[in-house]
């Protein structure tokens, strides 16, 4: 501890060395390393900045450093960044409700693999009949992955539901987000399905990732705020790339349902 209050102490010689220009990241990486991570609390919030003995002052050599890290601090501003970074932590009021997000598209991902499996036609009232007609008569595909993607759908529904709640999201149009996962669904309406869901809910958090950005001084979008995990399948539905890459032959359809429809 007494050697990082050497390195705040001498955080001067820093400030106007070879590349006075230097802010964010870039400058960052000019202070000593285990000052770095205090620099970066101070300015987001995280991390209470401490007052010289005895006063109600920040020293004037950190308050230059958090500012030449993030030119947009203002110190006045603090209480509102500390409270915001607390909002947004994972135990924060905010930082719960993106992790219902989280867990919500962690649901999508396991979704994505089994609906993908199910190989579904383009037309969703053959799959109502098809999938439990093939299942009843041992697929072992559709045994698999059918009781799978069923419970998937469960557990993305809830995670949803919560999210858009916390939204103030109404009850019925949340029930009309869920009830447009389903099983039978054609590969094409799953997959755009799945993007209007995560377009809807980048427009209920938008407000909140506003009111931050303002706060906080940042340019920050829906994707900063979840796990990378959460991110990669996040991308997949935005991209549209969500479900089966390729497309199957028509014929393939027809075949399936000319075997059980006649």
């Amino acid at each position: 501890m007494d050697g990082k209050r050497d390195n705040m102490a001498d955080l001067s010689q820093h400030l106007y060395g070879t590349a006075p220009s230097l802010t964010g990241d870039d400058f960052l990486k000019t202070l000593p390393p285990d000052v770095q991570p205090l620099i970066k609390g101070y300015a987001s919030g995280q991390i209470q900045i401490p007052m010289m003995r005895g006063t109600n002052t920040v020293a004037p050599q950190i308050l230059e450093t958090i500012m030449k890290y993030d030119p947009s601090f203002d110190a006045t501003n603090f209480n509102a960044r500390n409270k915001t970074a607390i909002d947004f932590s994972p135990g924060g009021v905010t930082g719960k409700k993106f992790g219902n997000i989280n867990t919500a598209l962690s649901h999508a991902g396991n979704l994505e693999q089994n609906f993908t499996s199910l190989n579904n036609t383009r037309f969703p009232l053959v799959n109502a009949i098809v999938n439990p007609l093939e299942n009843a008569l041992g697929n072992q595909r559709m045994q698999e992955h059918l009781g799978a993607t069923k419970r998937n759908i469960e557990d993305l529904s809830g995670e949803l539901a919560a999210a858009f709640r916390s939204t103030g999201m109404s009850e019925a149009d949340i029930e009309r987000q869920i009830s447009a996962l389903s099983s039978n669904e054609s590969p094409a309406g799953m997959k755009g399905g799945m993007q209007a869901t995560v377009k809807d809910l980048e427009g209920k958090f938008q407000p909140q990732i506003d009111a931050y950005n303002r706060t906080m001084g940042t340019h920050k979008t829906i994707a900063d705020f979840i796990t990378p995990e959460a991110r990669t399948v996040y991308d997949r539905i935005s991209a549209g790339k969500f479900g089966q890459t390729t497309t199957k032959p028509a014929s393939e359809d027809d075949a399936l349902i000319s075997k059980y429809i006649k």
